[in-house]
């Protein structure tokens, strides 16, 4: 909890998106933040996803998997037929549930997101899956299950390194991306993974014991190649 509370103290200290180096698309997404950041209420991921849309939403009380979600026989019927008028911003939804279907995976997907009691959508739940399945699979093939240490650039909001975790294989993960986006990324690792260590700008100590969650703003290479990382 001191790192997520050293984070929000410094986005509040130094404001918003204050790097220059935003593009205008994650400008305006960071900048949706404020609101939540200035109510004074107890910041969470539910509050963030809320406020910008970026990541899973909790399934609703009294539902108890994805599959009683009132939109997935329409889902499931576009994935049978691959008729997806009506659909929407839904098709792509329904493109990565018969794509993870045809691969073996849907319902260990959606056993997955249930225990997290988190709603599949369009976007980066089904894709992200996918990718942690594909990843998962190399990493026993040439290691077997021991955990590991994982690098991420830009680890948005965190899901990609709860799926590792939840497979088992991360002794250490480290997370780099903007003060905002870190702070989305911590909030659900506290949410969701409750035995994960949450340190944020501390050099990491790989010899630690506990399962840890590195998080990082992003960093700039100066020197020589042989030269070591300075974080800003």
């Amino acid at each position: 909890m001191d790192a997520i509370n050293a984070l929000l103290d410094r986005i509040r200290t130094q404001g918003i998106g204050a790097s220059a180096e935003i593009n205008p698309f994650w400008r305006r997404l960071v900048e949706s933040f404020a609101p939540v950041l200035d109510s004074g209420e107890r910041v969470s991921a539910s509050a963030l996803n809320k406020a910008h849309g970026y990541g899973a939403a909790r399934l609703p009380a009294g539902v108890a998997s994805n599959r009683d979600m009132p939109i997935w026989a329409e889902l499931m019927r576009a994935a049978d037929t691959g008729e997806v008028g009506g659909l929407g911003k839904q098709i792509e939804h329904a493109a990565i549930l018969r794509f993870l279907r045809e691969k073996e995976v849907l319902d260990d997907y959606v056993a997955t997101l249930d225990r997290f009691r988190l709603v599949s959508k369009p976007g980066g739940p089904g894709r992200l899956y996918w990718y942690a399945v594909r990843l998962s699979r190399l990493l026993r093939r040439r290691g077997g299950d021991a955990p590991r240490v994982f690098l991420e650039i830009g680890s948005g909001a965190g899901f990609f390194a709860m799926l590792m975790s939840d497979a088992g294989l991360v002794r250490h993960y480290v997370m780099v991306d903007l003060p905002e986006m870190l702070l989305n990324a911590m909030l659900h690792a506290r949410d969701y993974l409750p035995g994960v260590q949450i340190r944020f700008g501390e050099t990491p100590d790989f010899s630690r014991s506990e399962q840890t969650f590195w998080s990082w703003r992003p960093a700039r290479w100066r020197g020589s190649p042989t030269a070591r990382w300075r974080w800003r």
